[in-house]
């Protein structure tokens, strides 16, 4: 046994020094991004090793050899540890008690194996779902000024933001000459018309990543920082989510268009052929769409609405009369404010003579549909005279008059949005992060002087940021020396890709020849050496932006869908197509997350479109924003980042916005990284070196290794003795060109 070892470790709230046993080295794993496994997690690890079952050991893992022995720490979740050799502390991470041995001769060994933080990190996440974390700062209000608002960071400071894009219909084609299509123009059903402006229905909230990662990290007590999360190209990125298959947000508790409304006073009426039943007092209007002045409700939200409407009256004709009266009562579509031009849904009468008797008697109507946003909704009653005199007046009792709606849509103006519901119920915290790293090929490392703070960067400046290191002489007196290429460990064929999705554009290039995804980047190794294929493929589906579509009124029928939905490639009113088309028609569905920028868009000269409802609505002219593959739109050439790992792909729309001319995920992320391990000058040195206990702690996996005046950069450390001074097995691989800056 030798004293300089302690492994500390915290548990209950108190730290207890763990004896090691020497005569079973404690060996470190340090694996960079080895080039046999592009894209993923890497880390510092133990392998397993030995703490003898000494008095102190056996006290701290509960005399864990004893069958019957409950709550063992270490066992079933990790404990904060670290790894201290004389004083200086070389792993800060956490302990896991693998299993218990013991002999018959009473010897008992406990196997354990220690992780670094951002193993620790990885393996904290591995069971958290995105929807539980602590998005409480990000509830917020719903209404067509908030979306407008957010537009310009008005909506939490920018953290959350509502990008105009198609995700399609949910309702029967009958309705499409009312509901707000994708297309601006003065037409009726078009979202450039305020009777048919676009509805909070058809918007979805994106939260930004830096927000997302801050949640994410928070969820398991760890921060992050790093000079690429600073920048202000990581600040615009966004992730938007449309986890349910209809339109809208999620909503914890539907929000109804539900409205009650009466008479507050009786309502005389003469012999007349239409007026308006007067139910101007009004008992609740969940979507404030009822007017009270004109008594008329205008539908919020598109979809199944069911309205009833009652009124109360006494028996006009005297006894003395031989008038006989017809007492009508509709429920009707005002389609023009003239109460002659209405459309009838459902009609009660009763006629009314001196032998009828007195009363009250009530007529009911009722009617259930669907029915577009705008359309105008009220109560009309008529008294036709069939003999006797006109001069007999009909009072409708105001206690008996009544006029509803019920089961209705989901109302959205003024709904509270909940961001943990706007996540698919399934989604890790883990997955949304690995997505981000494989997009950016970026790197985690534990900051040196804070190991709870971890650093993200990108694979290439996390490279060049690493210090310089002169191994010569280490290399003189190397126990085995293997020299390769890099190649043979390669797969021949590499394809960079966003994530598969069922949305009308993804479908396309995926039914197209190559037949791939949309952006998807596929790279072939020019050497005869390498073999296989492999995905290198993100969380993500992409952005693909496209024009509106347009729409085709059939006058002749206006009631009916006659457009084709093809694409207007002529308008530079762009946005995302995030909806099914099935047999020509859209389809709202659940899809794929997707990533992307906040970028503000320029409207055709001239265009408005509004947003809200057909009573309540703003205007939107000169600009909109929207989300994008691109950072900005129109793209500037060679200097707009793009998401997609290749921008050659035909665009869908011919506006002047530069689709294709910015700078690819790959060229900006992946190029340099991929062509390090490609190029024919690429070595893997595989050396067995000594090295001390205490240099343990000076090396870091970002260190460009001089031998010989050869650079190198570290690929994997086997093996690292951190009790003796003994044999480690080194993996180099040569230093790119451009990975070497002095």
């Amino acid at each position: 046994m030798i004293s300089d070892l302690v492994i500390k470790v915290e548990y209950g709230g108190e730290i207890t020094n763990l004896t090691v046993d020497t005569s079973v080295p404690l060996r470190i794993e340090m694996s960079a991004v080895e080039s046999q496994e592009l894209g993923k997690f890497f880390g510092i690890g133990s392998q397993t090793f030995n703490l003898p079952g000494t008095k102190e050991n056996n006290a701290f893992f509960n005399y864990a050899f004893d069958v019957a022995t409950d709550d063992i720490p270490a066992f079933y979740n990790t404990l904060p540890c670290s790894v201290i050799l004389n004083g200086e502390t070389l792993l800060i991470g956490s302990l896991q008690l693998t299993q218990v041995v013991a002999s018959e001769d009473g010897y008992v060994t406990y196997e354990v194996q220690v992780v670094d933080k951002v193993l620790e990190f990885e393996q904290a996440l591995g069971s958290k779902l995105i929807k539980n974390a602590n998005w409480s700062p990000y509830t917020h209000t719903l209404t067509s000024q908030s979306v407008v608002d957010s537009w310009s960071n008005g909506l939490l400071s920018g953290s959350v933001y509502y990008p105009i894009a198609d995700y399609g219909r949910s309702q029967a084609e009958t309705l499409y000459s009312q509901a707000p299509i994708i297309q601006i123009s003065a037409s009726s059903g078009y979202i450039g018309n305020a009777t048919t402006p676009m509805l909070l229905s058809q918007v979805l909230p994106a939260i930004r990543v830096k927000d997302t990662m801050d949640v994410i990290f928070d969820q398991v007590g760890f921060t992050y920082t790093g000079s690429f999360t600073e920048t202000d190209d990581f600040n615009n990125l966004y992730i938007l989510n449309k986890p349910k298959e209809g339109l809208g947000v999620v909503l914890d508790g539907a929000t109804s268009s539900d409205f009650s409304a009466g008479s507050p006073s009786n309502q005389t009426e003469g012999i007349m052929n239409n007026f308006v039943i007067s139910a101007s007092s009004e008992f609740w209007d969940y979507a404030n769409a009822y007017n009270t002045t004109t008594s008329t409700y205008t539908i919020p939200e598109t979809g199944e609405y069911t309205f009833q409407g009652q009124v109360e009256f006494f028996n006009p004709v005297p006894i003395t009369s031989s008038a006989v009266l017809n007492v009508g009562f509709y429920v009707v579509i005002d389609t023009d404010g003239n109460p002659d031009n209405a459309i009838v849904l459902d009609q009660a009468s009763a006629l009314m003579d001196q032998s009828t008797g007195i009363g009250p008697f009530y007529l009911n109507v009722a009617y259930t549909d669907n029915f577009a946003s705008g359309v105008n909704i009220r109560l009309q009653g008529y008294v036709e005279q069939y003999t006797g005199a006109p001069a007999l007046n009909t009072t409708f009792i105001a206690a008996g008059t009544q006029f509803k709606a019920i089961n209705t849509p989901t109302s959205y103006e003024g709904a509270t949005v909940d961001m943990s519901l706007q996540w698919q119920g399934d989604t890790k915290s883990i997955d949304i992060l690995k997505g981000l790293l494989t997009q950016f090929n970026l790197v985690m490392t534990p900051q040196v002087d804070n190991k709870s703070v971890i650093q993200v960067e990108t694979f290439d400046d996390w490279i060049r940021a690493g210090e310089i290191k002169d191994w010569t002489s280490k290399y003189d007196t190397a126990k085995r020396i293997s020299i390769g290429h890099t190649v043979d460990e390669l797969d021949k064929e590499l394809f960079l890709k966003n994530v598969d999705d069922a949305d009308r554009f993804s479908q396309l290039s995926i039914d197209s020849d190559p037949n791939e995804q949309y952006g998807t980047l596929r790279l072939l190794a020019e050497n005869n050496v390498s073999q296989g294929t492999r995905d290198i493929e993100s969380l993500f589906s992409p952005i693909i932006l496209g024009g509106s579509v347009d729409f085709i009124a059939d006058t002749s029928n206006p009631s009916e869908f006659q457009g084709t939905y093809n694409i207007n490639y002529n308008t530079r009113f762009v946005i995302p197509h995030i909806y099914k088309w099935n047999n020509k028609a859209q389809e709202s569905y659940n899809s794929k997350p997707r990533l992307g920028y906040k970028a503000t868009a320029p409207l055709d000269s001239g265009s408005v479109f509004y947003l809200g409802n057909s009573s309540n609505n703003i205007a939107v002219s000169g600009s909109y924003t929207t989300i994008s593959n691109l950072s900005a739109l129109p793209a500037v050439s060679g200097s707009s980042n793009d998401l997609h790992f290749n921008n050659t792909y035909t665009p869908f729309t011919g506006a002047a916005l530069n689709m294709n001319s910015g700078v690819s995920a790959f060229d900006s992320y992946w190029k340099t990284y991929l062509d390090s391990l490609y190029w024919e000058g690429s070595r893997k040195v595989v050396l067995d070196l000594y090295f001390e206990p205490y240099e343990y702690k000076s090396i870091q996996l970002n260190d460009r290794v001089l031998i010989k005046n050869q650079a190198y950069r570290i690929n994997k450390i086997s093996g690292f003795n951190v009790s003796s001074r003994d044999v480690v097995t080194v993996e180099l691989i040569k230093l790119y060109p451009a990975y070497w800056q002095l």
